[in-house]
């Protein structure tokens, strides 16, 4: 048996295979999240790039972004450990809350927000 040239812990072949197969990517979130699969009613994969909102600002790129029922759910995955994951997983979550809100609406509305990493790394 031979190595493979890629894992599947590469950002663009995560994306490519569970993209194809949503269900076990549902899975996935499911455990993560510690509920049953078959509870999740909503499940949809959203645009998986974030642009800043001000020229100048820093680009977000989300491995996978899901609208999981009543939550918005960021998964990454980082194989690469360059010292600042936490930080990292903080800013996204905040542009996930600070995009979702549109004019008129309270903060109380704001989405409950998950963030799950997949490391290939000690944190």
């Amino acid at each position: 048996m031979t190595d493979l040239d890629h894992k599947l812990t590469n950002d663009i072949l995560f994306k490519m295979v569970f993209l194809r197969l949503p269900e076990r990517l549902k899975d996935i979130i499911a455990g993560a999240l510690d509920i049953p699969s078959k509870s999740i009613s909503g499940f949809r994969i959203t645009n998986p790039e974030m642009p800043p909102e001000i020229y100048g600002e820093k680009f977000c790129r989300f491995d996978v972004k899901m609208d999981v029922d009543d939550r918005i759910v960021d998964l990454e995955v980082q194989v690469a450990n360059e010292g600042d994951f936490p930080e990292r997983a903080l800013y996204y979550c905040s542009r996930l809350f600070s995009g979702s809100l549109v004019i008129g609406q309270n903060y109380i509305e704001l989405p409950k927000v998950a963030f799950i990493g997949i490391m290939d790394f000690n944190l």
